[in-house]
């Protein structure tokens, strides 16, 4: 983005911004900081954004299961988390557009999917985006981040299908048990020097991996499956055929978002970091075993009986021969019964 550009877009920011204030003002008095928002409408969720934009920040939007529609983007201008249900899908869809974006805060996903826009998020600011269990797809940008600094953190979320997966411009990026595939371009770095950490992430099967120039690569436990990623400087990161990783497409294989699976026999199973590894994979599956998988998904053995919901969830309930439905599977995660 040009510097001219950069700053009749900060403009019309800043008219935007003054004008949820005013509507916030006639619609109610915002809440302290901290409120937690739950919404189930388009409105009500347009409605939370005001609030917290008329408020200090730090206040949470709890989103319920379904698809949102957002026909004109969401402009944050305060700390925020915004969460999708833990256990069903939660989508927000640009409907061709731009879906949320911010120049001045720091910003929280979770248990998201953000998909057909223009640009799924835009984050140019100095702050912190932070996403976990996130699914980004079918966007032309899925993630643009950068031009006034800040950083961003994605961990256990997967960025498939669209045309470029994640653009950093002057920012740094951090990806832990990542999956960026099936994009024209999985991640584009205009940068000024920035750290980029991938971390036990998968960057392959794109129409090129990584792409750009300026930054400070760092890597480890990850793989690139056409060498880019590894031309740029990314130590810790080894290219391997698409073959032998074993990667499946976008799909329903558990939990509140779609995912890519790995299987056997995968090279990217049991070989990740662990210390840096999350307690779960995207799904919310355990991982269990002490080998953290590369990627958002860990293959996981079955045990005889669910330990967890999101075993019962999307049919698995089937995988076990006690149950007659998912409410049987569900009531013995939670009572043992």
């Amino acid at each position: 983005m040009s510097n001219l550009g950069l700053q009749l877009r900060l403009r019309i920011i800043s008219i935007i911004f003054c004008l949820s204030l005013l509507t916030a003002s006639f619609t109610f008095l915002p809440a302290q900081a901290g409120t937690t928002y739950s919404v189930s409408t388009v409105a009500e969720l347009q409605n939370a954004v005001n609030l917290v934009n008329a408020g200090t920040g730090g206040d949470v939007i709890v989103l319920a299961p379904g698809v949102y529609v957002v026909t004109g983007t969401l402009f944050i201008f305060r700390d925020v988390t915004i969460q999708g249900d833990a256990l069903s899908n939660t989508t927000l869809d640009g409907g061709g557009g731009i879906i949320l974006e911010t120049f001045t805060a720091s910003i929280s996903v979770q248990n998201l999917t953000f998909q057909n826009a223009s640009d799924a998020i835009i984050s140019d600011s100095p702050g912190v985006f932070t996403a976990n269990g996130v699914t980004i797809t079918q966007n032309f940008f899925g993630f643009e981040g950068g031009d006034s600094g800040g950083s961003s953190f994605f961990t256990n979320s997967t960025i498939a299908n669209n045309t470029t997966g994640i653009r950093v411009d002057c920012a740094s990026l951090t990806l832990t048990n990542v999956t960026v595939s099936d994009n024209q371009t999985g991640l584009d770095f205009s940068s000024c020097g920035e750290q980029q950490t991938l971390t036990n992430s998968l960057v392959v099967r794109n129409g090129r991996d990584c792409s750009g120039n300026g930054i400070t690569p760092v890597g480890d436990a990850s793989i690139d499956s056409d060498g880019s990623c590894v031309l740029m400087g990314f130590g810790g990161v080894s290219t391997d055929s698409l073959s032998s990783i074993v990667l499946g497409s976008l799909a329903a294989n558990g939990g509140p978002t779609l995912t890519e699976s790995i299987s056997t026999p995968s090279v990217a199973i049991n070989v990740g970091d662990n210390t840096p590894c999350p307690s779960t994979d995207q799904r919310g599956v355990p991982r269990t075993d002490g080998h953290c998988d590369i990627g958002a998904f860990e293959v996981f053995s079955l045990p005889p009986l669910p330990l967890v919901k999101s075993q019962c969830m999307n049919d698995e309930w089937r995988n076990y021969a006690r149950f007659k439905n998912q409410g049987d599977c569900i009531q013995f995660v939670n009572t043992g019964k």
